[in-house]
């Protein structure tokens, strides 16, 4: 879940990894100007090469090891997670740690392979949802309804889920 919550946004990819590869090579070209052109040339390439390096050693630290600790710590092993779907609002938490997204508001949707999870936002409010509390027909649905948005989409809000696919009121 980890993962998927710092994969889910782009704004900081977009900052960080140019950030990462354009620091470092700016301040090694910089300090081969006046240097022969195949000089510069190639300490343009070794710095964009070892910028490169840097930030996926810095994606894979980050995104295999601390987010996986830091949601570790929120959600120790073992606690149970809880999904609702209802034709008014889809809610997903655990213990003391429920939020609740309303079907009228869903901004986008998106459902990731690699860790098996199903994410729901709308009105500033992100659920990651499990692949085993997400039940297939509701995902598929949410999926098509929703497809093509994605974060910071202009798209007017207009789809919405039908009280037959959102699933049964709970009891």
């Amino acid at each position: 879940m980890g993962r998927t919550y710092y994969l889910d946004q782009p704004l900081v990819w977009l900052v960080l990894i140019p950030a990462i590869v354009i620091v470092p090579t700016a301040s090694l070209v910089f300090d081969a100007i006046g240097e022969p052109l195949s000089k510069v040339l190639l300490t343009l390439a070794l710095g964009v090469l070892g910028g490169l390096a840097l930030a996926s050693l810095f994606t894979w630290g980050f995104l295999y090891r601390a987010a996986a600790r830091e949601w570790a710590q929120k959600i120790p092993e073992g606690t149970p997670m809880t999904a609702e779907f209802r034709p008014d609002e889809i809610s997903a938490g655990w213990a003391g740690n429920v939020s609740t997204v309303p079907v009228d508001g869903i901004r986008w949707v998106r459902y990731r392979d690699r860790t098996a999870t199903f994410t729901v936002a709308g009105f500033g409010t992100r659920l990651i949802i499990p692949d085993e509390l997400m039940p297939p027909e509701i995902r598929d649905d949410l999926l098509k309804r929703y497809e093509g948005r994605r974060p910071f989409s202009r798209r007017p809000l207009g789809a919405t889920v039908s009280a037959e696919s959102a699933g049964p009121r709970p009891g």
